[in-house]
């Protein structure tokens, strides 16, 4: 009984946030954290109350991320409180104080609130994978993981289709201040909204093939298959895939060019493992599969994504900032490349590097890495990533071990691909709601390998 409502409470802290704000609001982000604090507690002590079998490969991965992931809080918590490296020998404090009017006194960050809010953050995320990862010990709940996530996604997809199709401009009770025209749903941002629905869209790709493996089962071969096949993508499978049309409609309606390919990325890469681990990739059913899901990108693109289309044709002035941002950025890696500026303080340390060319009030760096890496240093910056890949890994895992589940596990790492591939031009990895789906499905899948 307590474990069930451990889980139960995990999937409410990792999903509730991405209804509210995308989890960014700190009387969102600060419950969230204490209860999943209280939830761990609880969580650890029935685990070790339970017999031990000895440590999984899974468990040395997880082990090996949790030490790198520590070691970046760590450092960043440092930063905050004064006591490690100063980032200041190139003269960033003085100048974020000559340009912005604050007085920055002489410690590891720019923005010691910031990266004491950046530290609960990794908490955060760090908190509600290892709840995933050990409450989620069974392929029921790992399934159930992938309902919660789809059933939220449609949710904010519905809420984001209704308020375009209304013309209404708000953000639930808050007037929209940014994106005025374009679906953003719950969130304040359509870039990272689009990257939200890519990982629902991948869930709802593994529930889809789960049922149809269900629906044909593999030692069924012939025409007899394939009337199956028929049969199920005529009827209930049109049930199934409803809710992620919807979420491909509103991803469309956020007008995201990039995020719209990192939807497209997580879609083809989820369907294309599930087909090449669950059948012969050349088998009527794969290619028809795969065929399927590229029609219906390109159907929704030509009825509703011609905006986006448009603006994709030429480079406009904002990607063309963006790449004088990623050279401001590099400049001010350079300065500072072990210690970095202090996690969160991006903000007052681009005011002293960014060009004459950068008219608007950028920020956050468009990438996620160089971001990383100017704000903790490269070493800090290269354990997250570490940490991160080790974590991949071990979902990617049950792909390969885990034959029956390897649609879900298929759809975790589709998930973390996109967005990883949209961080390199926007920053949906700094993103609450973002990382906390994540977590909670790469946990889950983490935990059956």
């Amino acid at each position: 009984m307590l474990a069930r409502l451990c889980f139960h409470a995990t999937l409410a802290i990792a999903l509730l946030p991405a209804l509210l704000f995308a989890g960014r609001p700190l009387w969102v982000l600060a419950p969230a954290a204490v209860a999943a604090g209280l939830v761990l507690i609880v969580a650890a002590a029935a685990r070790f109350r339970a017999p031990n079998g000895g440590m999984t490969w899974s468990d040395r991965l997880v082990l090996a991320a949790g030490l790198a992931w520590l070691a970046v809080i760590g450092y960043a918590a440092s930063q905050a409180f004064g006591v490690g490296p100063a980032a200041g020998a190139g003269g960033d404090w003085a100048a974020a104080a000559g340009l912005t009017g604050q007085e920055f006194p002489a410690r590891g960050s720019l923005n010691a609130g910031a990266t004491a809010l950046g530290c609960l953050r990794l908490s955060l995320y760090a908190g509600v994978f290892l709840l995933a990862y050990w409450t989620c010990r069974g392929r029921d709940d790992a399934w159930r993981v992938m309902w919660a996530v789809v059933g939220v996604a449609t949710a904010a997809a519905l809420y984001a289709v209704l308020a375009k199709i209304a013309g209404v401009e708000y953000v639930l009770w808050q007037e929209k201040r940014y994106y005025v025209g374009y679906a953003t749903g719950p969130f304040p941002n359509r870039n990272t909204f689009a990257t939200f629905l890519a990982i629902g869209l991948a869930a709802n790709v593994a529930i889809w093939a789960r049922a149809l493996r269900r629906a044909a089962p593999g030692d069924i071969e012939g025409q007899e298959k394939l009337r199956l096949v028929l049969e199920f993508a005529t009827k209930r499978g049109v049930l199934l895939a409803a809710p992620g049309l919807l979420m491909a409609l509103a991803g469309l309606m956020t007008g995201s060019r990039a995020g719209l390919a990192a939807m497209a990325l997580a879609v083809v890469a989820t369907a294309l493992v599930i087909a090449l681990r669950t059948a012969s990739a050349r088998s009527p059913a794969s290619i028809a599969a795969i065929a399927g899901v590229v029609a219906i990108l390109g159907a929704l693109w030509a009825l509703g994504g011609s905006g986006a289309a448009n603006r994709g044709v030429s480079l406009d002035a904002s990607y063309e900032q963006r790449a004088e941002l990623f050279q401001d950025t590099r400049r001010m890696i350079a300065e500072a490349p072990l210690a970095g500026v202090g996690l969160g303080a991006f903000p007052e340390a681009i005011h002293r590097h960014k060009t004459t060319e950068l008219t608007n009030d950028w920020r956050r760096a468009h990438n996620v890495y160089l971001e990383a890496a100017a704000e903790l240093g490269l070493p800090a910056a290269a354990l997250m990533l570490l940490a991160v890949g080790l974590v991949g890994f071990a979902a990617a895992r049950a792909v390969f071990t885990r034959r029956r589940l390897a649609p879900m596990a298929a759809a975790s790492v589709g998930g973390l691909l996109a967005a990883a591939a949209h961080s390199l031009v926007d920053f949906p990895l700094q993103e609450p709601a973002v990382v906390l789906v994540l977590a909670v499905t790469l946990g889950a899948a983490a935990s059956q390998a």
